[in-house]
């Protein structure tokens, strides 16, 4: 048996630049891969209203993929075009509201180029998926503070389609309860439902335009329930985080994720 190991390098920058009750965020995000690299400029520009009880925010960012996958004889380019605005609306002192609409229009090569197919009869054939994906969502939170018991619930709803005829929805909840002044802890349950794209299918002939083995086109859903832990630090300005997740979907597939971070605040 032989060992199919990678590294993910990941380096992200961004800067913040506020102007009256403007804001203005722009970043740039880079990531390799032994298979995949991805670059991904991006622009923000927010606006207070209403004495800074309503932010209206608008945003852009272009990705330039390119994928090698092991089974593809050169790389090809992925690109993407991501547009998004949103609302958010202090309802109370302690009650805040969000909404947002995302589009995504992504062309180009839309495979890893690491899946080959067992057909129906014998033999096997390469992924082949569509060239072009249009996507759309809908995101809602709803955020409340408990202040008798220091913590706070944050609802969470999704909406989402693509023109793979993939539709679906996601529903979640977060609770959050500080420990002291430095230390909160938050946990979640996420749950998830989705309707297959046009071309998936249990097996294929062979003879079909678009052919994929993945599991993430196919109707599934699945369970997400997790735990984190924050630290802040007085000084120097530190935090340390701890989290684990526990997935599970109804294709079979289960996870355990572990994470551990330091995050320095300027």
């Amino acid at each position: 048996n032989t060992k199919d190991e990678d590294n993910r390098k990941n380096l992200t920058f961004g800067v913040t630049h506020a102007i009256s009750l403007y804001k203005i965020d722009v970043g740039y995000d880079y990531s390799r891969e032994k298979d995949y690299t991805s670059q991904s400029p991006s622009i923000q520009l927010s606006r207070d209203f209403f004495e800074r009880n309503t932010t209206l925010a608008i945003g852009y960012s272009r990705n330039f993929d390119n994928v090698l996958g092991k089974y593809m004889s050169k790389a090809k380019d992925k690109d993407s075009n991501n547009y998004s605005i949103s609302l958010t609306q202090f309802i109370s002192p302690i009650t805040v509201a969000q909404i947002g609409y995302t589009y995504s229009h992504a062309t180009g090569y839309l495979g890893t180029g690491n899946r080959k197919i067992a057909l129906s009869g014998s033999g096997e054939s390469d992924e082949y998926l569509p060239d072009s994906r249009k996507r759309e969502a809908i995101g809602v939170r709803l955020a409340q503070y408990i202040t008798p018991i220091n913590s706070a619930v944050h609802l969470i709803y999704r909406w989402y389609r693509d023109d793979w005829w993939i539709k679906s929805n996601t529903y979640g909840i977060q609770y959050y309860q500080y420990i002291g002044d430095n230390t909160y802890m938050r946990l979640e349950y996420r749950y998830y439902e989705q309707e297959k794209a046009f071309f998936y299918k249990d097996s294929y002939a062979g003879s079909e335009q678009f052919i994929t083995s993945s599991n993430l086109y196919s109707e599934l859903h699945s369970h997400l329930y997790g735990v984190k832990l924050v630290h802040y630090l007085k000084s120097p300005n530190i935090s340390t985080e701890v989290k684990y997740e526990r997935y599970r979907q109804s294709t079979g597939l289960d996870g355990d994720i572990f994470m551990f971070g330091v995050k320095y605040h300027f």
